[in-house]
């Protein structure tokens, strides 16, 4: 499937350019810079669309476009043995975060080339977020996951509450949790508190392909 237009007039499709994908990557600073972890993201603009442009290059980016032709969400794919950040610059610090979680995942999954695929970096612009686009991404990218590589599982990597519960709802199961990254949410999370609104951890999650890829062939049948 090339692409799916929506009720709402909604473009759900593979982005096509270098272009598009700054535009996606413009737009998820837009809606991360506010949070405490991006308060400096503006100093590592061209960091971050060098690394997109990494992503989109070696990877599968899927966006959903308005009736003006604007990214109003997105959501990324690409083998977990690549890493988009290859600069020697200093990063920020949540770059470093899931940049130092993929290195992680790939030594407890040993990881090689074709076996796991990595899917993150979804955002939404705010005003779309009721249209749960996301949720519409999700099923087109897997599916065009499925038809075109071999990859045996999807990987994720959930740091927000939110995130967490899409992924599990998606039918992700969590492989480790790493904690969280703020001392406040340590004391809280540690001492028994439960994973909250606008606490940002680290979960690894996994989703096996192989019922869908079994699924898929019995239809060919």
């Amino acid at each position: 499937m090339e692409k799916k237009i929506t009720q709402d007039n909604i473009v759900i499709r593979k982005l096509k350019s270098v272009e598009e994908m700054d535009q996606a990557m413009m737009m998820r600073f837009n809606e991360l810079k506010s949070q405490p972890y991006y308060k400096n993201l503006e100093e590592f603009y061209d960091t971050e669309l060098e690394a997109g442009r990494n992503m989109f290059k070696n990877g599968q980016a899927w966006g959903a476009f308005n009736e003006n032709g604007e990214v109003v969400a997105f959501s990324l794919a690409f083998d977990l043995t690549f890493e988009p950040y290859t600069t020697s610059k200093k990063l920020l610090r949540a770059t470093e975060k899931l940049k130092s979680m993929r290195e992680h995942s790939r030594k407890i999954l040993n990881s090689k080339p074709g076996e796991y695929c990595y899917v993150g970096y979804a955002v939404a612009r705010s005003d779309y977020r009721r249209s749960n686009l996301l949720t519409r991404i999700a099923p087109l990218l897997n599916f065009y996951l499925l038809q075109n590589f071999g990859f045996k599982n999807l990987v994720a990597i959930a740091v927000s509450r939110e995130g967490f519960l899409w992924t599990k709802n998606f039918g992700f199961k969590t492989l480790k949790c790493f904690g969280t990254w703020g001392e406040n949410d340590k004391n809280e999370y540690y001492n028994g508190g439960e994973i909250k609104e606008g606490m940002t951890f680290q979960v690894l999650l996994i989703y096996n392909l192989d019922k869908e890829k079994d699924s898929i062939r019995n239809a060919k049948l």
